[in-house]
């Protein structure tokens, strides 16, 4: 089985939303650590300093801490699971139905509501059509996606659904999504570079169905 998005893909900072998160989590954490200082202890006896010594120094110091650690953990975490899915680790990657005929795979994740919501997993591609698998870590349940036949999928790039108030914090360039139609309905799949990939996936459709004729 062959993965047709290269792994650095995974890895780039489409959105922008890896380099805003430092300043998101320095801002939340300084400001939650600021007010505790302003409120405990009540009484200023127990203060071996100003209270509002205490308020500057919680402020910028839990502040740069949490944004430059949280950021840095969280990523790292993140491109673990997105690699281990990659190469098909067994402890995330929940491998496709055995009696499909597929060829081609890539890690993506299922969009619903919001992009927050999605659900992650690998998308298989062959004479079969495509099928979306969840992988083994998502906090809730999902089964597999089947979409097909293959004569009657067809794919574009379509923009995001609306942003929630989070998202929009925390996502500054919205990347478009991949749209997989068929006859039974649509589904959307964030995936790297969409616009640069949906050729090359169209592209491989197209071969398939040659391959049939």
């Amino acid at each position: 089985m062959r993965n047709i998005i290269p792994l650095t893909a995974y890895y780039a900072d489409e959105t922008g939303a890896w380099k805003r998160l430092p300043f998101v989590c320095g801002l939340y954490f300084g400001f939650a650590m600021a007010i505790f200082a302003a409120i405990y202890p009540i009484d200023d006896s127990h203060l071996f300093y100003s209270r509002v010594t205490r308020v500057v120094f919680a402020f910028f110091f839990c502040g740069i801490g949490s944004g430059i650690l949280f950021p840095f953990l969280t990523r790292r975490k993140v491109q673990s699971m997105q690699r281990d899915l990659y190469i098909g680790k067994p402890s995330i990657d929940e491998p496709p139905p055995p009696n499909k005929r597929l060829e081609y795979r890539f890690p993506c994740t299922l969009v619903r509501e919001h992009l927050s919501s999605g659900i992650g997993g690998a998308m298989y591609l062959g004479h079969d059509g495509m099928i979306f698998v969840p992988h083994k870590r998502n906090r809730r349940p999902a089964t597999a996606l089947e979409m097909g036949p293959l004569r009657g999928l067809g794919i574009d790039a379509v923009t995001p659904p609306a942003l929630s108030l989070k998202e929009r914090i925390l996502i500054p360039h919205p990347k478009r999504l991949l749209e997989v139609r068929w006859s039974e309905g649509s589904a959307r799949f964030s995936v790297p570079y969409v616009d640069t990939f949906l050729p090359q996936l169209s592209q491989l459709i197209d071969g398939l169905r040659a391959g049939e004729q």
